[in-house]
């Protein structure tokens, strides 16, 4: 669901962050997620909270949805980013899920994921 300011009302918060972007290839639809948080402290923090809840739910759509024509790819770079994988990895546990990426620019780029 696309809105343009959840906050407005009043179950603002139960809309999550937003997509990039989007590409659309041979019926494959690709959903891009960029970050680049390279400095630490409370702002920084929040923002990859919301990340981590915004990857959450692509999962929670991937496992109810059965969809093997839609992908999720979040790049998050920067120190920040980069110090707080474990957190995202976390999201993984126990869960084989393919059509979710989430890493740096140079791991997707290196992999060929997806494309």
């Amino acid at each position: 669901m696309n809105i343009k300011y959840p906050l407005k009302n009043n179950n603002g918060y139960e809309f999550t962050k937003n997509f990039d972007g989007k590409i659309t290839i041979n019926n494959k639809i690709y959903y891009f997620n960029l970050k680049f948080v390279c400095d630490n402290g409370g702002a920084q923090n929040r923002t990859l909270r919301e990340v981590y809840h915004f990857i959450k739910t692509q999962i929670k759509y991937l496992i109810n949805n059965n969809d093997n024509n839609i992908y999720f790819i979040n790049i998050l770079d920067g120190d920040t980013c980069y110090n707080n994988q474990n957190k995202f990895n976390y999201l993984f546990l126990n869960k084989k899920i393919e059509n979710i990426f989430v890493g740096d620019i140079y791991t997707f780029q290196k992999k060929k994921i997806f494309i």
